[in-house]
């Protein structure tokens, strides 16, 4: 069986383990090949996509330059309007400062008529000198018929309304204000503030609410530029707008607060930049990242000799969505204003590009080499799944029959016991019988020492055949040593005395008792006790010592036969082995003696140890554990 299974390894190694180290192997180098070299082309493709997006921004931004180039000269960007969404502000460098639209006065002053100004001043005291309104609105109606433009029109018709409102004429009051909200945005006061905006607070207090909220939602929700000044005039009529009112109008206020506010925000991101220009290194071919009210890239143009270099502020999210619309296939990419990443262009030095997703591999796919090394691996894994299973199969049966051969061997054990203890008594009986005969005597005394060992040899079978199926236990009592060192003793008297051996005793005092199950120990102690009779050659002297060492009792069988080799010490105490020389042959045996004393001591949480030399004898002994508080 040991032959047969010796063989089953090797072609099991041979089948098996090789194609797999050699597949292995190769696959290993093959795949280590292939990583370097899908690794410099997902880092070059990579570099190319990363170099590709930043030209595709760069071309936008450039665009978008050229664009407002050309549409807003200095000379019109006053006016300020921007065809391109994308596009914040744009002002221009005069010196070391950035100016926008706002910044410069719109228009040209103008030199007011002799005799409306002469009227305008007569109205403004006797309203607020004299307190004379009536007679104020009086000179103010005829600044009105003789005003030249609307812009005049417009000032003497909001002084106008301003001293009928004091003069309690609340009806004439609200019409002209009502007048005022229908002028065009264009007519501004010398704030650069539209003059309908300013009838617009005196008229809520009048009860003009849905007047005053028609007319901000015409120009909110337009597309025109506003001044700083009258963007903030906007917020505090939607506001104002906001108080104790209808439903309606304080839902009508939120809304247009609400396209409001990101204008807001942007002016406010415009004027930091006006404050932080001075430090910022803008060049005609780069582009900057810039935190305005959202993420911003500011640029220049050229130096010109018509006009003064622009700066335009760039919506960064609107220039991000439109390459990614033009790149909808591609790898899915993340620009961040720092590192790690692929830098994205020379024009955008401050700007990094990243992957998440990976870059995809336009040379995807097995390689002839990949399917090989697949088909290799799926061959080498049925062939594991066939010598797996047949190794299962060869151990399942060899575990059924091991397991027969257990119970057969206790089988025939108990089947013999029982005449063996018939002849051992009806042996006993007649020894007990006077006889004169000392031949009789010495033949009936041999019988029974004859059953005795062989009663012991089947005990050993059948201790075995409960260790080989797990059901060999031990029953601990508190016994004397001592006590079963004598019952030992006297158990292999006649035997000893029958074959001239001398048995050397020794057993030290004061050693308490100790928790074992004396059968099993007596039986572990008659196994060293019969092994030192079989292997002591022509010595006919062995010791048995019960001792103490430190927290452990320790009984000791020791004989001057014929030794163990160092090498086979660590075997000796395996089931069935029995050391392979010439002496051990002609010595019967059948090798379980020392495997169930290994078995004994360990079940009684000791141990057994052994030492010997060829031709010098061997020492057993059985260490069994003190109890803390019985120790010596």
């Amino acid at each position: 069986m040991g032959q047969h299974r010796y063989r089953q390894l090797l072609l099991f190694a041979a089948v098996l383990i090789l194609p797999i180290v050699m597949i292995g192997f190769q696959g290993r180098r093959l795949a280590a090949q292939e990583q370097e070299l899908r690794a410099a082309r997902i880092e070059e493709i990579r570099k190319r996509t990363a170099s590709e997006i930043g030209q595709e921004i760069v071309s936008r931004l450039e665009r978008i330059k050229t664009q407002e180039m050309a549409n807003l000269p200095v000379a019109s960007a006053v006016v300020g309007a921007h065809r391109d969404p994308s596009v914040v502000a744009v002002g221009w460098i005069d010196g070391d400062q950035l100016l926008f639209p706002w910044d410069v006065a719109s228009g040209v002053p103008e030199s007011p008529e002799p005799a409306f100004s002469a009227a305008l001043t007569a109205g403004k005291r006797l309203e607020f000198a004299e307190k004379n309104f009536d007679r104020a609105s009086t000179f103010y109606r005829q600044a009105i018929e003789i005003a030249r433009n609307d812009r005049q029109r417009a000032s003497a018709r909001l002084s106008l309304a301003g001293a009928l409102l004091r003069g309690g004429d609340r009806r004439g009051a609200a019409a002209t204000y009502s007048d005022l909200l229908k002028l065009p945005s264009s007519v501004l006061d010398e704030n650069s503030l539209a003059y309908w905006s300013s009838a617009a607070l005196p008229l809520l207090e009048l009860g003009g609410h849905a007047a005053v909220l028609a007319r901000v939602r015409q120009d909110v929700e337009s597309k025109a530029p506003w001044t700083p000044q009258q963007l903030y005039r906007f917020k505090l009529i939607l506001d104002a707008l906001k108080q104790p009112s209808n439903a309606e109008t304080r839902e009508g206020a939120d809304a247009l607060m609400a396209l409001l506010s990101p204008r807001l925000r942007d002016l406010e991101g415009t004027q930091k930049l006006q404050k932080d220009y001075p430090r910022l290194r803008l060049t005609p071919t780069h582009w900057f990242p810039y935190q305005g009210s959202e993420q911003w890239l500011i640029g220049r143009s050229p130096e010109s000799s018509t006009g003064k270099p622009l700066v335009l502020a760039v919506r960064w999210d609107a220039v991000r969505e439109s390459v990614e619309q033009g790149r909808s296939s591609g790898p899915r990419f993340v620009i961040a204003t720092a590192g790690p990443g692929d830098a994205l262009s020379e024009y955008l030095p401050e700007m990094w590009i990243t992957f998440p997703s990976g870059v995809v591999d336009i040379a995807s796919g097995l390689t002839p080499q990949q399917s090989l090394w697949g088909l290799s691996f799926v061959l080498v894994g049925l062939l594991t799944f066939l010598g797996g299973y047949l190794l299962w199969r060869d151990l399942r049966r060899e575990a059924h029959i091991a397991e027969l051969r257990t119970q057969f061997v206790s089988s025939v054990s108990h089947e013999l016991k029982t005449p063996l203890t018939s002849i051992r008594m009806f042996a006993e009986l007649l020894s007990m019988r006077e006889s004169n005969d000392p031949q009789q005597t010495r033949f009936l005394d041999t019988i029974v020492s004859e059953s005795e060992r062989l009663t012991r040899l089947l005990n050993n079978v059948l201790d075995f055949s409960r260790i080989e199926r797990g059901q060999r236990t031990y029953r601990l009592h508190p016994t004397p040593l001592d006590e079963v060192i004598q019952a030992v003793v006297r158990t292999v008297q006649y035997p000893l005395t029958q074959q001239g051996f001398l048995l050397n005793l020794n057993v030290c005092e004061g050693i308490p008792p100790v928790a074992v199950d004396r059968d099993a120990l007596q039986q572990a102690v008659l196994n060293l006790l019969t092994n030192a009779m079989k292997y002591s050659g022509e010595n006919r002297e062995i010791g048995l010592r019960l001792c103490s060492e430190k927290d452990a009792a320790v009984i000791e069988v020791s004989d001057k036969g014929i030794g163990i080799p160092d090498k086979e010490q660590s075997r000796i105490f395996q089931k069935f082995y029995r050391v392979q020389n010439p002496q051990n042959r002609e010595i019967s045996g059948t090798g379980l003696g020392l495997s169930l004393v290994a078995h004994i001591a360990e079940g009684h949480g000791g141990s057994v140890r052994v030492k010997s030399s060829p031709g010098e004898g061997s020492t057993f002994s059985i260490c069994l554990p003190l109890e803390s508080g019985s120790r010596a």
